[in-house]
């Protein structure tokens, strides 16, 4: 794995502290390392260049990528939103999800296979869409929060985060907010 030849343990661990207050080593089920990875290559900065991750690894390692891998890095660069969605609709037969993103109303058909399979209608999931060669995907991990149980809540949380953020960074807006700040929502405990 790329970031574990070139990122030392105590490296590492600065990167899962900062994701989420506990040591690489610790992150354990699938599910956590796989929003960890998502966060990493897709927000993280690189401490000694300060590029994001994608950014850094696209500049330095280049041959470590076939040409068809480097376009998709490229796309992945430009094109990819995090947000958070409402499952709009499911096409199982054609893996095709409807989303929504609760905050800006835009709407997107991406195709998703293990997402199509395992959506369920209105349900939120916090996700990056990519635009890849004019398609729609989901981009790495997502997180699934039941709708009826705390759409507000969430709605609420990321706001309060959103505006203490935009204080500290005048002019960010809400896509750039989501796009560099979604570690914010390990944060998140709906209440009981």
């Amino acid at each position: 794995m790329l970031a574990r030849e070139n990122f030392d343990d105590e490296e590492m661990d600065e990167y899962a502290y900062e994701f989420n207050k506990q040591k690489f080593e610790e992150i354990e089920s699938d599910n956590e390392i796989a929003n960890f990875f998502d966060w990493f290559f897709l927000e993280a900065v690189n401490k000694e260049e300060n590029k994001r991750m994608i950014e850094f690894i696209r500049h330095d390692y280049p041959d470590f990528f076939s040409n068809e891998e480097i376009a998709i890095i490229d796309e992945w660069i430009r094109n990819t939103q995090a947000g958070l969605f409402e499952i709009e609709s499911i096409e199982k037969e054609s893996w095709k999800l409807t989303l929504i993103e609760i905050f800006t109303g835009e709407k997107y058909e991406i195709t998703d296979r293990k997402a199509s399979e395992s959506a369920i209608k209105h349900d939120i999931l916090f996700a990056r869409i990519q635009k890849i060669f004019s398609n729609y995907y989901m981009g790495g991990a997502a997180i699934n929060y039941p709708r009826f149980n705390i759409l507000e809540e969430i709605k609420s949380f990321v706001m309060r985060k959103y505006e203490v953020e935009r204080r500290l960074r005048h002019g960010l807006t809400y896509k750039e907010f989501m796009n560099s700040c979604s570690k914010m929502l390990n944060e998140f405990e709906p209440e009981m």
